[in-house]
């Protein structure tokens, strides 16, 4: 019998006991897969005047699906990043005085808020009978004159804020300056377009007034704020006629955020 016929039958011998020696395979047993899943939620709460509401607790808020209570399993507070929009008047009767006082009280403000806030975005609107948003340098230093039309200012900072800053994403401040000097249907178009469009978006609105020395009685712009600062808790007035009045001003439009 040749070689090769001797390892065929080798072979074909040896077959049945390497397949009687193979392991059966073991059947795996099944897995099921579960976890719990996070979900994140983000929460702003206003009042029924449409103010935040910033002292809730954990214990303020029940989260439901289909009608069954869920576990809340973490709760944070965060601030929100701050919008600060300055709006100055920069008309004929509001000579260098008048804005030398709006601009250290605008200073001191954002001194302030940038103590408070990591993140702080500056918008500078200016107007005579226009408004425009200008940056630091022109706000602060250029000169402009021509009549007052304080809705215009008003105006785009609605827009800037619909556009760029959204209420539930941003903490809004705002302060304006100006001699109150407005005329015709302006002074009361401007307070009611403040208390019905622009301060729903603020979380603050700080406005001070810079009169003449010799000025009797009250501006028509501030009569009409007047009587939107009867009716909204975010909304404050202030006179400033000497830079000495700077601070206690300040002070006293910003104690309930402990300056």
């Amino acid at each position: 019998m040749s070689r090769q016929a001797r390892l065929l039958l080798w072979g074909v011998a040896l077959a049945p006991l390497l397949a009687a020696q193979t392991p059966s395979p073991v059947p795996r047993t099944p897995s099921f897969g579960a976890g719990i899943e996070v979900i994140n939620l983000t929460v702003t709460v206003t009042d029924a005047r449409n103010h935040y509401v910033t002292d809730l607790q954990r214990g303020d808020f029940a989260i439901y699906e289909d009608g069954i209570k869920q576990d809340l399993s973490l709760f944070t507070h965060e601030d929100l990043p701050l919008s600060l929009v300055l709006l100055m008047d920069v008309s004929a009767s509001m000579d260098e005085n008048k804005k030398d006082l709006a601009k250290r009280f605008f200073t001191l403000l954002y001194l302030f808020l940038t103590r408070k806030y990591e993140r702080v975005e500056l918008v500078f609107i200016r107007h005579t009978d226009e408004a425009q948003e200008v940056d630091e340098d022109t706000f602060f230093y250029d000169t402009q004159s021509g009549g007052t039309v304080v809705y215009s200012a008003l105006e785009l900072m609605h827009q800037i804020c619909e556009a760029r800053y959204q209420r539930s994403e941003w903490n809004i401040y705002a302060a304006q300056a100006s001699d109150g000097d407005a005329f015709g249907a302006d002074p009361a178009k401007s307070a009611r377009y403040l208390r019905e469009q622009v301060l729903p978006l603020t979380r603050y609105f700080a406005y001070i007034e810079c009169p003449d020395e010799n000025q009797s009685g009250n501006s028509s712009l501030w009569v009409e704020y007047e009587e939107v600062k009867g009716s909204d808790l975010n909304f404050a007035m202030r006179r400033v006629s000497q830079p000495q009045e700077i601070y206690p001003v300040f002070r006293d439009l910003f104690r309930k955020e402990k300056v």
